[in-house]
């Protein structure tokens, strides 16, 4: 046999298997869901066996590697703000504003009107350069929290008209003396938590990211007395800004700046404490800590600085040159015929849906819920089940054994637990409680109540609803009158007895619902009486 000969009778196994197919999902009352399943398998396998029998034509790849060249970036340029900018040029020139430090160029800025003049020159002269910006914070610069705050305040104030043209990256520095470590290699005699890296980032919130630097200190593996010794009071410190005041007016600058905040930086610098500042104030009247001094006064040091560099990026290209097979659409079809065949099923579990949801809410309605009514109910529910339980039997090998038979007799039952868990407790059986005509219970018929009170102390979440019942004789409205007066006089003794009012409810039957013939004395006394459910909080009346 050829090859074309074996092609055909391929793609002819294929169509014959898709008839058959469609046949079952048409009339899926001739063959069970497993022979669909069947089916199904053979077709893919069908189309598959096609579909390599084409490719072997052959399919070829070419790979071209492509070395992209390094983009080169200039040198960023980090412009540095708030108040306290001052403190890191104290050591030249008071005329002097710049500093560098490896790649980067730093700049000082002092009023709204210098750092618009940077901006403008930068973006004439420079217009590819990187600018972001450095906030750096010192806690201990003034003696209280109002003054440090309104020291905040007043440079917002004052810069905010020139921020607002300009969406620069900023990096929150918060200098503070952490420890006694002295730190011979340390640069600057300083330790950081993080570095600053000079590229584009995600803006955080300010209190966000607040919190993820006391998470990534508390994380953090101390391996001496000096950085236990940081991590302590740097989370007391974050606590401090978090109770000052300082954390809501960073937050609130940041919200109505265009500077986007992408990290804070912790820096521990010197030797030892000071002990003037607000800080410093908060720590001694809030936890009475006096940490040893530090023998000299050390000048913040500026933090490194990362440029990122671009690497070279190799590219492969890849092209593919194959043969299509011509029965390609074939696999397309097929894929139509299960979105059939789901949408079908789709629509059949909707149908059994619906006629079980009406089958099933007329019998969960609890409304005007009685001992006879309870009992009617329980039994068409058991009706019901067996029903269903006999659908599932024959059903279940139809559409693809997908059905939700299961579902619904997994709620019948669940129902039919609920309704069965139900205290009945009625007066018919025992002497009566009520003279004729009469909604004022004889003094016998309290003892005759005391499982009432018991049941209800037994299960103190239920609910109480009692229901009163009249016979025939007198009219309708007036015995419907007379048993509603009954449940309420049964009512008030209960809540006389230490029942909680709220769980209690009354209905009135009237003489609807004779337990006994109303044709005899003893009947009418059957029918005069009054019938109270403990029903559980599980179930929604």
């Amino acid at each position: 046999m050829n090859k074309k000969m074996t092609f055909y009778l391929l793609v002819s196994a294929s169509f014959l298997a898709i008839a058959i197919f469609i046949f079952g999902l048409i009339y899926p009352q001739t063959m069970p869901g497993s022979t669909n399943i069947l089916f199904l398998l053979v077709i893919t396998v069908l189309i598959a066996l096609q579909c390599r029998y084409q490719l072997l034509a052959g399919i070829s790849q070419v790979n071209e590697q492509i070395t992209q060249p390094v983009i080169t970036q200039n040198k960023p340029v980090i412009l540095l703000l708030g108040p306290h900018t001052a403190s890191w040029f104290r050591q030249v020139k008071q005329s002097e504003s710049v500093r560098y430090t490896g790649t980067v160029t730093w700049l000082q800025i002092t009023s709204p009107h210098e750092l618009e003049q940077r901006l403008n020159y930068l973006q004439q002269h420079y217009p590819t350069t990187p600018v972001y910006t450095f906030f750096p914070f010192l806690p201990d610069d003034n003696e209280t929290i109002e003054l440090t705050i309104n020291k905040l305040n007043s440079w917002m104030t004052s810069f905010k008209p020139v921020l607002e043209k300009s969406a620069l990256p900023c990096t929150f520095a918060i200098y503070a003396r952490l420890s006694n470590e002295r730190r011979s290699q340390a640069v600057n005699n300083a330790s950081w938590n993080d570095v600053l890296v000079a590229q584009q980032a995600q803006s955080v919130d300010f209190s966000q990211a607040l919190h993820d630097l006391g998470l990534t200190l508390k994380n953090a593996c101390a391996i001496n007395r000096s950085e236990i010794q940081r991590t302590v009071m740097s989370l007391t410190l974050i606590q401090w800004m978090t109770e000052s005041g300082l954390l809501q007016t960073m937050e609130k600058f940041f919200s109505f700046s265009a500077l986007r905040l992408n990290k804070i930086l912790l820096c521990d610098y010197g030797t030892g404490f000071t002990r003037h500042g607000a800080w410093s104030n908060w720590l001694e009247q809030q936890y009475a800590i006096l940490p040893s001094l530090s023998a000299g006064i050390t000048l913040p040091p500026l933090p490194a600085v990362v440029t990122p560099v671009a690497t070279p990026a190799i590219v492969i290209r890849k092209t593919t040159r194959m043969t299509l097979p011509p029965v390609y659409w074939t696999l397309c079809f097929s894929t139509l015929l299960i979105m059939a065949s789901l949408f079908i099923h789709t629509f059949f579990v909707y149908e059994k849906e619906i006629k079980f949801k009406a089958e099933i809410n007329h019998v969960a309605s609890m409304k005007d819920i009685s001992a006879i009514r309870l009992e009617e109910k329980i039994k068409t529910l058991s009706n019901v089940e067996k029903v269903w339980i006999q659908r599932w039997s024959t059903d279940k090998n139809q559409h693809w054994g997908l059905l939700p038979y299961a579902l619904f007799i997994s709620r019948i039952s669940t129902l039919l637990a609920q309704l069965k868990s139900i205290n009945i407790f009625t007066s018919s059986a025992s002497q009566a409680f009520f003279n004729s005509g009469s909604a004022v219970l004889l003094p016998a018929s309290e003892q005759q109540l005391q499982p009432v009170i018991t049941l209800a102390k037994k299960h103190p979440d239920s609910r109480l609803l009692i229901t009163g019942h009249a016979n025939s004789t007198g009219n309708t409205e007036y015995n419907l009158y007379l048993s509603e007066k009954r449940a309420s006089a049964t009512r008030n003794w209960l809540i006389k007895n230490h029942i909680a009012p709220e769980r209690i409810m009354i209905n009135a039957a009237g003489d609807a619902e004779p337990v006994a013939s109303n044709n005899s004395p003893t009947g009418r006394q059957l029918n005069r009486r009054i019938e109270v459910l403990i029903i559980p909080s599980t179930i929604k009346i």
